[in-house]
């Protein structure tokens, strides 16, 4: 998993790991608004990759 951008206010934890088949895992999502402006609006894009052959890849707005 990982932020398909420049969101250096976004952390992931954990950022990569497998799982075994029809297995489940937990994703922290931290968000850092040290330094932002009042009132700005962060945006970013979440990436979660696969080593699927029907899907690998899937984004999160």
């Amino acid at each position: 998993m990982k932020e398909k951008g420049d969101a250096s206010w976004l952390k992931i934890a954990p950022a990569s790991g497998d799982l075994a088949s029809d297995g489940t895992q937990k994703v922290a999502l931290t968000l850092d608004t040290k330094g932002a402006t009042p009132g700005s609006v962060l945006t970013g894009t979440l990436q979660v990759a696969s080593e699927s052959g029907r899907t690998p890849s899937s984004n999160c707005r």
